[in-house]
């Protein structure tokens, strides 16, 4: 599983190292050349379950002990190892970009639905303030009439009432 994979990967420390003992490596005869890359057997350890360069009986290479197994890395495990791993990045990528898509999708018709609703606010404004201009000048005819016989006009919670 590509998945699982990349979740042992990722618990895999990657540092530097020099040779111990050898022409390039460290010491007084060596060249100190550096190299990078996850320790053998760290990288065993977390693909253990895998059973990485055994048998199907779970027995080491021909020529090979179970120590010099797990202190080194076979390239080609090494290239499957990253090969899968990338496959799953490649899968949460391509899962991401789709949630991406569809938020933006989201975010494009909540943006309309507020336009929409902005021009409704704006309508309502303009009708609260037409309805402030007729309860305005319906004071003001109350308060010019004062015969009894036409209908009072009383303005109580913005509600207009008419009555004789």
């Amino acid at each position: 599983d590509d998945e699982w994979v990349l979740g042992a990967l990722v618990k895999v420390q990657v540092s530097t190292w020099q040779y111990q003992g050898s022409a390039e490596g460290a010491g007084p005869h060596g060249k100190g050349v550096t190299h990078m890359g996850p320790m053998a057997q760290d990288f065993n350890a977390a693909l253990a379950p895998l059973n990485l360069g055994k048998t199907a009986a779970n027995e080491s290479m021909p020529g090979s002990s179970a120590e010099e197994d797990f202190s080194r890395i076979h390239t080609s495990d090494a290239d499957g190892a990253l090969l899968a791993a990338t496959r799953a990045m490649i899968s949460r990528i391509g899962t991401q970009q789709k949630t991406v898509q569809e938020l933006e999708e989201q975010v494009e018709t909540l943006m309309l639905q507020l336009q929409s609703n902005n021009v409704r606010i704006e309508r309502n404004r303009q009708s609260i303030s037409r309805h402030g201009r007729i309860i305005t000048s319906l004071q003001s005819l109350q308060k010019a009439t004062s015969v009894a016989s036409t209908p009072h006009i009383h303005v109580d919670d913005a509600r207009v009432r008419a009555w004789g």
